[in-house]
């Protein structure tokens, strides 16, 4: 009889773990890791500059060694008395005075003080063989101003073996064996350096932060107690925007440097059952080990259990981030999104993480609904407890129990894509069954219904598998009943979100010194309106035509500006007529395509050709050919100009009172991707990728919105239009309406 228990062989008795994490936070859980697994691969950074490891690396140079010993010293052996002594020494801290400090040192180092009670000879003389050789090291560079207050007896065995060694893979080695780690139990620095590196973080408003310590908790003093609440600390300026390594090796001037990862730990990532980033400091604990080249690579490759443990508190680096910004900042680390293009990677966040596991009560919001659209749909609460210390934290015996019971659901279930979990209040899953069974009928009456054809099996079920995910999604969405809007699989249902953005966006935001000022028209002529109608929508006065599609080509701006300029010819000429996208495709220079450009750069064509050809003249190919100067040159509207829209909402309104406005959004978010009606009210930023136009506005049930007419066919959103929140008190707008907004004069 087969039983219903996970059996030895699974990972469920035993799994294999890699831990990104600082030295501190992550130290609490790992008493109770230990008694569930001692297969943990513990990656830390080497680039601490706080406590007594500053100390060391100011005197004696190296990477910091401090967060590697304080783990050694959780995962050491405590089963006998020897054992129970040794770490007691390691662990051991002088005192905060200084001369009490170097009069405690001495009497260590010459073997003379009671730490040494219960520590049998062979390991007494191997320790205080190297804090004699650490203490040999300061005295030959003649360093009399070495602070011993505070510092750790762990930290200096650690750097006197790594000076002895030239190496800290062997002072690991043999920290590890004096202290008794399990052999299975790996702690790895994520760089193998012999160097000093030093951490930097470059914030958004462009200040660039020199050290960890700077970064995460400013100190006055190098010896001085560290408390990480980021209320005992001024705040940053900005929000972090990337960190990256520096180092003053070669030419003494501190500069940008990429070091390798250390190999230990691509490997250890190729074979364990889950990834786990740790909680704590997320930029200067978790981050560092992430923006190595080879790290996001082997982690988007790996289909396993990919966990994020979310902060039960803020500190100075995460202030004011819900968990949405907890995952972007790993997303962004892992594809070196900055600091070196050219080795950057393009993955979603669903290829990095696909579970979290949140403390319940804890400071973090959880955006459910922006989680859902990174492609994060397992979210789990955990019990926590509070440390006086710290505040709120996990509360380990169920953090580890959640986190092997995720390991054990994902390897026994053997699931390919990440457990769908429609949340309330984060306590109520749904169940799977209901949605598999159907999936396949449905895809395809899908395949029906948009005549997609595959060109071999391998094609079908390799599309059957995206659309699996996004099904899924839309059914997650629609479930939670919290929207105003809904989602559908609309034709992009068999798209990846990074497949739908290559081909169906392609607004490129133009700097103002790259316009052409030329055609820009002077002051806003709508600045100054009195009576603004309440609700507008061109579509009821005959100034729009029919909605249209790009197809998979980046020309969306085309369309926009086109629609824009279909609107006034009719309003000044009493004319309504569908005019030529081709046209301005073919013949814009300063290279608009496919690939992209701009609603300017299509008015100033327009004002330059003295008009624009008919869509019948003039027909779209879907494509950029070559510019036709016969059927260029039957016109059949023009403009004088455009004209800027200033970046409000209050200006848009009264622009679109008076005429159809082209504006720039951000819509490469999944919930535009599979908007199917509804006031949209969904998460997107304000960094702008595709082109629109406002053809009205109104309200419903109390909410305003904007009536945005898309170039994406009548079978996508309401018609082919979508009515986006209006007057959301934010800096331009939802998804960034008002920050490119542009429409022609006639």
């Amino acid at each position: 009889m087969t039983s219903a228990h996970c059996h030895d062989t699974t990972p469920c008795s035993s799994p294999s773990l890699l831990v990104f994490s600082g030295g501190t936070a992550f130290n609490g859980v790992v008493e109770e890791l230990k008694k569930v697994t001692t297969r943990v691969a513990h990656v830390l950074p080497v680039s601490d500059d706080g406590g007594s490891t500053a100390e060391i690396v100011r005197v004696l140079g190296g990477p910091a060694v401090g967060d590697i010993r304080s783990r050694c010293l959780r995962l050491s052996d405590e089963s006998t008395s020897e054992a129970l002594a040794v770490r007691r020494l390691l662990g051991h801290r002088l005192p905060l005075d200084p001369s009490k400090a170097k009069l405690e040192w001495h009497k260590i180092v010459e073997g003379e003080d009671p730490l040494w009670d219960g520590v049998s000879r062979p390991y007494r003389e191997t320790i205080r063989a190297f804090l004699v050789y650490f203490q040999n090291q300061i005295l030959r560079r003649s360093d009399e101003s070495f602070c011993f207050s505070n510092g750790s007896i762990g930290n200096f065995f650690f750097a006197g073996a790594r000076i002895f060694f030239q190496s800290l893979d062997a002072a690991i080695f043999l920290f590890s064996r004096v202290s008794q780690i399990p052999t299975e139990s790996l702690v790895l620095p994520v760089i193998s350096t012999n160097d000093r590196l030093t951490l930097g973080c470059e914030l958004w408003d462009g200040t660039i932060i020199r050290g960890q310590n700077k970064i995460s908790h400013p100190t006055n003093s190098r010896t001085e107690q560290i408390n990480k609440d980021y209320t005992s600390c001024s705040a940053l300026p900005s929000r972090i925007k990337r960190v990256f390594y520096m180092s003053s090796e070669g030419n003494n001037l501190l500069h940008e440097v990429f070091p390798a990862a250390n190999p230990m730990v691509l490997e250890q990532l190729t074979k364990v059952d889950c990834i786990v980033y740790g909680m704590g400091s997320l930029f200067t604990s978790v981050c560092p080990s992430l923006v190595l080249q080879g790290i996001g690579e082997i982690i988007s490759s790996r289909s396993i259990p990919k966990v994020l443990l979310l902060n039960g508190t803020h500190d100075r680096e995460t202030a004011g981030l819900s968990a949405s910004g907890f995952v972007t900042a790993i997303t962004d680390s892992l594809n070196r999104t900055y600091g070196a293009p050219h080795k950057s990677l393009n993955n979603h966040t669903s290829d990095y993480i696909n579970a979290i596991l949140v403390p319940r009560d804890g400071q973090v919001p959880v955006d459910i609904d922006i989680l859902a659209s990174q492609g994060i749909f397992h979210v789990v609460p955990v019990d926590s407890i509070h440390d006086r210390n710290v505040g709120l934290i996990f509360d380990p015996k169920s953090l580890i129990k959640a986190l092997t019971d995720l390991i054990c659901e994902t390897a026994t279930v053997a699931v390919k894509h990440p457990i769908l979990l429609a949340l309330v209040s984060l306590t109520v899953a749904t169940d799977l069954s209901t949605v598999d069974m159907p999936m396949s009928a449905r895809h395809e009456k899908w395949m029906a219904q948009h005549g997609r054809v595959y060109k071999d099996a391998e094609e079908k079920a390799h599309r059957f598998e995206i659309f699996k995910t996004n099904a899924e999604y839309v059914q997650f969405v629609n479930r939670a009943g919290n929207r105003t809007y809904r989602l559908g699989l609309n034709r992009f249902a068999d798209l990846t979100n990074e497949e739908f953005k290559a081909s169906f966006l392609g607004f490129k935001p133009n700097p103002l010194a790259e316009k052409e000022e030329k055609e820009v028209e002077q002051p806003f002529m709508y600045a100054n309106l009195a009576n603004v109608p309440g609700a507008m929508d061109w579509r009821a006065r005959g100034a729009v035509t029919g909605v249209k599609d790009q197809d998979p080509c980046g020309c969306c701006w085309a369309f926009a500006a086109v629609a824009a300029m279909e609107g006034i010819v009719k309003l000044k000429t009493g004319q309504l007529m569908s005019l030529s996208e081709q046209e301005i495709l073919d013949c814009t220079e300063n290279d608009m395509s496919c690939d992209g450009g701009t609603m300017e750069a299509a008015f100033t064509f327009v004002v330059r050709n003295r008009g624009l050809a008919t869509e019948s003249n003039y027909p779209y190919t879907r494509k950029q050919g070559y510019c036709n100067s016969r059927r260029e040159s039957a016109s059949a509207a023009t403009i004088r100009g455009y004209q800027e829209v200033p970046r409000s909402e209050a200006a848009l309104l009264n622009a679109v009172a008076n005429q159809p406005v082209s504006a720039g959004v951000e819509g490469s978010g999944m919930d535009f991707q599979l908007y199917d009606g509804g006031l949209f009210t969904g998460y997107c930023g304000t960094n702008l990728d595709h082109a629109v136009t406002v053809v009205g506005y109104g309200a419903s049930s109390g909410t305003k919105y904007w009536l945005v007419k898309n170039s994406w066919g009548s079978g996508w959103g309401e018609g082919g239009y979508m009515r986006m929140q209006r007057d959301i008190g934010s800096y331009g707008g939802l998804c960034g309406i008002t920050l490119q907004a542009s429409y022609p004069t006639a």
